[in-house]
C-alpha cells in the first residue's frame, strides 16, 4: 500500500485538506510505504536513511504513520501544523504470522542531514511511543543493504599478481617419476640404513628377494602441492596409483616438517633422501570416483585419512617413519626438476648423501619386538613404562635394549623409585649418544652417577587421585590424543579425517589401551583437558578399603548424577568436575557450610528487534559464594605449606599478601567464593544453589583451583569488542588498543624487559618461570646474550607467532589497568 499525505499552510494561513494519491504501480505489493510532502518524486539513493527497529507488528500501517507524523511536527512558529518531509518503508510480514501487519523493521528516508539530526534531538525528548513499543533509530547508508543484494563478484586481482601466479604454477608444474619408497631406520653415524618396509613402483624390475612381483603395475610420482586458492606451496605429495587398483594412495609431508634433504647414488640409481622431524601422513581415495563438475565439491574430502598403506607397512609404521627415501627415475631431467622446486619453495638445501650400508628390514622384526616384551614384563610397571618410551621413540633399538637387561636388573634391585628416575634421565641423554662416543650400557651408567634425588615438583592433582592414596597413582594415567607431532586434530577441507579418528581414537575410548603390559580403560576427562583432546584412563585395582575398582565403580563413587544422567554432555561436565587439577586444603563439617540464597532480579529483555518484551529474572550471583576470613587464611596457611613459593609480601610492609578469592570446588559445589568480613570470627563458607552442580554429601574438602592474591589482567575477545561496538564504542578505540599490542610485541624482540612484560601477559612460559628469567636478564643489562642467543631468538619469535595469532583469530587485546584491585572484591 501506498500512502500519500500533505498538511502545507496557505497563502492565507489555512491548512489545505490532506489528498490521497492512487497506488504507485512500481511500489511491490508486498511492502507499505508511506510516502509525505511529495517525496517520492525524489529518488531514494538521494535521501538521509535511517533503519526502523521494534516498530509493532500487530498495528496497521495508519496508526504507524499518524505516530511519526505527530513526532515529526516543529513546535511553535508560524509552521507549527506542518510536519517535516519523510518517507517510510516497512518490511512485509512474516508469511509463516498470518495476523502480523508489518515485520517489525523498516527504513525512514529524509531530504536533508538536518532533519535527521531534528529527528535524533526530538526523540530524545518525546520518543515514539506506539502502544508500549518505543521505535529505534539507528543510521544507515544503504550500503549494506546493496552489498546484501548484489551478486558475489571475486576480488579484482592485478595483472602482476596474474603473472606471478602463473610462474608459480609453472614452477612447481614438473613432477618426478619414483620407482621405490623406502621407510627405514637411519645409523646414527648417518652412513647406514635399514630399509624397513619398501614399496615398488618399477614394473620392470625384477622383485627383490622378500618383495612382491609389482603385478599391478603400480606408478608413484612426487609433486608439490602448492595449496588451496594460490597459497603458498604447504606439501610434498607421493601420489601412487595403477590402472588395475580401484584406489590410489597418497604420502603427504608438510613442508615445514622436513629436517634435511640429501641426494645420493645406488647400484645406477638416484635416490633422495628425506629426514622429518615428525612422520607424514597416509591417505587414499578410490580410482575412478564420480564428479560433478565443480571443482571444489569434488576436491571436498575427496581423501580419506589411513594409519598405514597396508598390513606390512603398519608393523613398522610406528618406528620407522621419519627417514624416507625416494628411488626416482634415471632420467636426469627429474633430478634437476625436483632441485628447482625444492629452491622455489626454499626448502633445505639438498646435500650428498654418505649411506654406504644398506640393510633389509631386520630391526624391527616381530620376534626382537616380542623379546622385548617379554624382558619387560618382569619389571615394575614405573619402569616398564620407560622402556617402553625408549622403543616407541626409537631412542633405541630392540637390540640395543635387550644388552640393557642386566643393567636393569641391578637398578630395580636397588629400588623402583631409584631406578624410573635414572631412566628418566636416560630417555634425555640417549639422543647424544654418537657426539659422546660412548655406548647405550655406558650411557646408562652415567645416568645412574648423575641421577640426584630431585623434587618436590609442583604439581596439581584431582580429587580422584587423593582419593586412593600415593599407592595407587600410577593406575590412573591422562592419554593425549594428537597429530603428528603433536598438534591437535584439525579439519581440513581436502581430507576427510571421521573414519581415520574413528578407528584410532574411538576404538581407544570403547575398549581401553594397552600400556607397558597394563589394559586401561577410559575413565572420563577434565573440561580443560578435552580442548586439549586428553583423556584419563584407569586400570583397574584392588583397594584395601575399598575393593574392586574400576572405571565404572570410581564414576559412581563420585556422587549422585541422577539428574545430569539424561543428558550425555552435561553429565560428562558434571563428572568432569571431579578431574579438574586442584590442591587440597582444609576439610570442613557439615555445619560449617551453609546454602544461601542467590540474589535475583526481575527485568524486561526483548530477545530481538522482532520479539516481543518479556519478563525474565536475571541472576546477579551466579557461582558466586562467600567465605570467612578466618577460613580463608586458614586455607592459604595449608596451600603456603604445600608450595611455599606461594608466600609473598608487600615490599613497603613487609606484610604478607593474603587472598581475598578462591576458585573451588567442595563436593558437587563449584564457583568462586570471597572473603565476607561480616563473618569474622566464624569458621564458615557460604554457597549458593547456582554453584550446586551434583549431590556429593561425603565430600567434604575444600579444593582450591586458584587463589587470587593479586589482580587478574584483563582482556578483550570477540563478543565482548561486539557488545561494546553495540553499546557505541568507536571502532578507533578498538583498532589503537590491537595497535599498542603489535608495537608491544615488536619491541619484545630486542629488550629483555618488554619480553618478560610480554610474556607474563599473555602467560608465556609460566611453568617454566621464563618471564622472571627474563627480568633477570634486564635487570643485569645482559642485552647482548638475549638478543644473540639462539635459543632466546628461536623462544621469542615462537612468543610473538603465539601473540599475533590470538589476535588474529580471537581478537585477544590485553587492556591498560587503571587500578589494582583484586577479583571478588568491590
Amino acid at each position: 500500500m501506498a500512502f500519500s499525505s500533505s498538511r502545507r499552510p496557505s497563502r492565507g494561513g489555512r491548512a489545505s485538506s490532506s489528498r490521497s494519491t492512487p497506488q504507485t504501480p512500481s511500489m511491490p505489493l508486498s511492502q507499505q510505504e508511506f510516502v509525505s510532502d511529495g517525496a517520492a518524486s525524489r529518488s531514494l539513493k538521494d535521501k538521509y536513511q535511517l533503519a526502523v527497529s521494534n516498530v509493532p507488528r500487530h498495528i496497521d500501517f495508519t496508526t504507524i504513520k499518524k505516530a511519526f507524523e505527530v513526532i515529526l511536527r516543529p513546535r511553535g512558529g508560524p509552521n507549527q501544523y506542518r510536519h517535516i518531509p519523510f518517507t517510510l518503508q516497512l518490511d512485509p510480514p512474516d508469511p509463516k504470522r498470518p495476523k502480523d501487519k508489518n515485520r517489525g523493521t523498516g527504513v525512514i528516508y529524509l531530504n536533508d542531514e538536518k532533519y535527521a539530526k531534528f529527528l535524533a534531538a526530538r526523540v530524545n525528548e518525546y520518543p515514539i511511543k506506539i502502544g508500549d513499543y518505543e521505535v529505534l533509530f539507528q543510521r544507515q547508508d544503504g550500503s549494506l543493504s546493496r552489498a546484501l543484494q548484489a551478486p558475489y563478484r571475486r576480488p579484482a586481482i592485478s595483472r602482476e599478481a596474474l603473472q606471478r601466479k602463473k610462474k608459480d604454477q609453472e614452477a612447481l608444474g614438473h613432477e618426478v617419476r619414483v620407482l621405490s619408497v623406502q621407510f627405514g631406520i637411519e645409523g646414527r653415524d648417518r652412513t647406514s640404513f635399514s630399509v624397513e618396509w619398501e614399496g615398488d613402483y618399477n614394473p620392470n624390475a625384477a622383485p627383490k628377494r622378500g618383495q612382491p612381483q609389482n603385478g599391478n603395475k603400480s606408478y608413484a610420482y612426487l609433486k608439490f602441492n602448492e595449496g588451496r586458492e594460490g597459497e603458498n606451496p604447504r606439501s610434498l605429495q607421493i601420489e601412487i596409483s595403477g590402472h588395475s587398483q580401484p584406489d590410489m594412495f597418497r604420502i603427504t609431508i608438510p613442508m615445514n616438517q622436513i629436517r634435511s634433504l640429501e641426494n645420493g647414488w645406488v647400484n645406477g640409481m638416484p635416490f633422495i633422501m628425506i629426514r622429518l622431524y615428525n612422520p607424514p601422513s597416509f591417505e587414499t581415495k578410490p580410482q575412478y570416483a564420480s564428479l560433478t563438475g565443480d571443482p571444489r565439491k569434488d576436491s571436498k574430502h575427496s581423501w580419506q585419512r589411513l594409519g598405514s598403506l597396508e598390513p606390512a607397512h603398519e608393523r613398522v609404521v610406528a618406528f620407522a617413519s621419519k627417514v624416507l627415501r625416494l628411488v626416482i627415475t634415471p632420467d636426469p631431467t627429474h633430478l634437476d626438476n625436483f632441485i628447482k622446486m625444492s629452491r622455489f619453495v626454499r626448502l633445505p638445501r639438498l646435500a650428498i648423501s654418505l649411506h654406504a650400508d644398506i640393510a633389509r628390514g631386520e630391526l624391527f622384526t616381530r620376534r626382537r619386538l616380542d623379546d622385548v616384551q617379554a624382558m619387560s614384563s618382569k619389571f615394575p610397571w614405573a619402569v616398564k613404562f620407560q622402556c617402553e618410551t625408549l622403543l616407541r621413540n626409537c631412542l633405541l633399538l630392540p637390540w640395543e635394549i635387550l644388552e640393557l637387561k642386566g643393567e636393569l636388573n641391578r637398578l630395580v634391585s636397588i629400588g623402583t623409585g631409584f631406578a624410573e628416575e635414572v631412566l628418566k634421565l636416560f630417555v634425555v641423554l640417549v639422543p647424544n649418544l654418537y657426539e659422546n662416543q660412548e655406548t647405550a650400557l655406558d650411557c646408562l651408567r652415567r645416568a645412574e652417577t648423575e641421577c640426584n634425588n630431585r623434587g618436590p615438583y609442583d604439581e596439581q592433582s584431582n580429587r580422584v587421585i587423593r582419593k586412593y592414596g600415593p599407592e595407587f597413582e600410577e593406575c590412573f594415567i591422562r592419554v593425549a590424543f594428537g597429530d603428528e607431532g603433536g598438534a591437535l586434530y584439525r579439519h581440513d577441507w581436502e581430507v576427510d579425517n571421521s573414519k581415520f579418528l574413528a578407528k584410532r581414537v574411538g576404538t581407544i575410548l570403547d575398549e581401553g589401551i594397552e600400556i607397558a603390559g597394563r589394559h586401561f580403560e577410559f575413565l572420563a576427562y577434565s573440561g580443560s583437558g578435552l580442548r586439549q583432546h586428553s583423556f584419563w584412563f584407569v586400570y583397574p585395582f584392588t583397594h584395601p578399603t575399598e575393593g574392586e575398582m574400576n572405571a565404572d565403580t570410581i564414576r559412581a563413587g563420585l556422587g549422585n548424577f541422577r539428574k545430569e544422567i539424561y543428558c550425555p554432555a552435561r553429565y560428562g561436565a558434571r563428572i568432569s568436575q571431579a578431574f579438574s587439577s586442584t590442591d587440597p586444603s582444609v576439610e570442613l563439617e557439615s555445619d560449617e557450610i551453609e546454602v544461601i540464597p542467590d540474589v535475583e532480579k526481575e527485568t524486561q529483555i526483548q530477545y530481538g528487534d522482532n520479539e516481543e518484551i518479556k519478563p525474565r529474572k536475571l541472576l546477579w550471583t551466579d557461582g558466586h559464594g562467600t567465605i570467612s576470613p578466618d577460613l580463608a587464611d586458614e586455607i592459604w596457611q595449608r596451600l603456603c605449606e604445600l608450595r611455599p613459593k606461594r608466600v609473598k609480601s608487600r615490599p613497603e610492609t613487609d606484610e604478607q599478601v593474603r587472598p581475598r578469592a578462591y576458585q573451588i570446588r567442595l563436593g558437587g559445589y563449584k564457583g568462586v567464593v570471597s572473603v565476607d568480613y561480616r563473618l569474622k570470627g566464624k569458621r564458615l563458607i557460604q554457597v549458593r544453589p547456582s554453584m550446586d552442580k551434583f549431590d556429593a554429601p561425603d565430600s567434604l574438602g575444600i579444593e582450591i583451583s586458584e587463589a587470587f592474591n593479586k589482580p587478574s589482567k584483563m582482556y578483550l575477545n570477540r563478543p565482548l569488542i561486539m557488545l561494546l561496538d553495540t553499546l557505541g564504542v568507536k571502532h578507533s578505540v578498538f583498532v589503537k588498543l590491537q595497535d599498542e599490542a603489535l608495537e608491544q610485541s615488536q619491541t619484545a624482540l630486542n629488550q629483555p624487559g618488554s619480553s618478560a612484560y610480554l610474556m607474563e601477559t599473555y602467560e608465556l612460559g609460566k611453568a617454566f618461570e621464563l618471564p622472571s628469567l627474563l627480568a633477570r636478564l634486564s635487570r643485569y643489562n645482559l642485552q647482548e646474550l638475549h638478543g644473540r642467543d639462539p635459543f632466546f631468538r628461536k623462544l621469542l619469535s615462537f612468543s610473538l607467532y603465539h601473540v599475533k595469532r590470538e589476535l588474529k583469530y580471537h581478537a585477544r587485546i590485553p587492556g591498560k589497568p587503571l587500578r589494582s584491585e583484586p577479583i571478588g572484591v568491590g
